[in-house]
């Protein structure tokens, strides 16, 4: 199964994707009702966990894109989640 926080293929972005400064930038990772997508987050808004709200057809997008920066397709992504989903039930 694949690790669907694994950034460590991501472009890390020149400013924050949430507040835009350019400083103490990191690659993190936001879940949305699409699935999961890479983000450029600043020490900051990632401690405060704010991300950009976005709408579907870009959330889509950026999806997609995160997918292939992890090499899979959207339907492994959606085995991924909700194989996670089963686990937490189960715990």
């Amino acid at each position: 199964m694949p690790d669907l926080d694994d950034t460590s293929r991501c472009p890390l972005g020149r400013r924050c994707a949430t507040c835009s400064t350019e400083d103490d930038l990191a690659i993190g990772t936001a879940v949305t009702p699409v699935g999961v997508f890479c983000i450029t987050l600043c020490g900051t808004c990632a401690e405060k966990g704010d991300t950009p709200s976005i709408g579907y057809p870009a959330a889509a997008m950026q999806v997609m894109v995160h997918c292939s920066h992890l090499d899979i397709d959207l339907d492994e992504m959606a085995a991924a989640l909700a194989a996670e989903r089963v686990q937490a039930v189960a715990r």
